[in-house]
């Protein structure tokens, strides 16, 4: 199963990995000077279908974030959506501008994403090396420096719910810009919403539905149909 992608973000070599991650996909066959059809066309279909609803429903990363905001002992932080064009940014560049050229400049190898990536520190990087004793030799400098990052990802959580979704994951980026035309949609009865900002408490991504509806930003959780004025429907055609 893993010569498929899946639209989360989950890391190949995850001990639990049953298809491969898409941006992991992606920078390979960049690299390697082919086009990802199937890849590209499973980001391209989910995202015309719902959007970022992967992103709130099924990404494990993401399932993460919520717990470890849930507990965390900061005071919740909110940034503006301005913010999010960083995703963009790291999309831009660790996933196809750095691998394509500036290939292994900086001893990372072609999937710059990948090697820097949280998720994969996470979810492959420790249990490998817990699981596998004969790996720990190897692991230097740089997988001390993944470790940090992670931590520093971490930190980003507790302090901003869903931070590295809003700020960081590419894979989110691409999957937003279908949010506006994809088949789901979250829609705001105007006529009797009274800017209660109960939409807005609810949000994981601090979202007023009411003032972005089909914002890129939004990972489609449907936390805000708890309001009576807001609802979804699901249309392709």
């Amino acid at each position: 199963m893993k010569c498929f992608t899946f639209p989360v973000l989950n890391c190949y070599s995850c001990p639990l990995a049953v298809v491969a991650c898409p941006i992991g996909t992606l920078q390979f066959f960049f690299t390697t000077g082919n086009v990802p059809y199937l890849t590209l066309g499973i980001i391209g279909v989910t995202g015309v279908m719902v959007g970022r609803m992967t992103c709130g429903w099924l990404c494990p990363f993401g399932f993460l974030q919520d717990l470890l905001h849930k507990i965390s002992p900061f005071r919740s932080r909110r940034i503006s959506r301005k913010w999010g064009y960083l995703r963009y940014v790291f999309l831009g560049l660790t996933v196809i501008i750095l691998p394509l050229f500036w290939l292994d400049q900086f001893g990372l190898g072609e999937r710059i994403f990948c090697q820097l990536c949280p998720a994969g520190t996470l979810e492959a990087g420790i249990p490998q090396l817990l699981l596998d004793a004969g790996l720990r030799p190897l692991a230097g400098m740089f997988f001390i420096f993944k470790v940090i990052l992670l931590v520093l990802t971490v930190l980003l959580v507790l302090m901003v719910s869903r931070g590295f979704c809003r700020l960081i994951c590419p894979l989110g980026a691409m999957l937003g810009v279908f949010n506006r035309f994809s088949g789901l949609k979250i829609e705001v009865d105007k006529s009797k919403c009274n800017k209660c900002r109960v939409c807005f408490d609810k949000c994981p991504v601090d979202l007023n539905i009411y003032e972005a509806e089909g914002s890129p930003a939004c990972i489609n959780c449907l936390e805000c149909t708890s309001c009576p004025h807001v609802n979804y429907k699901f249309k392709i055609l």
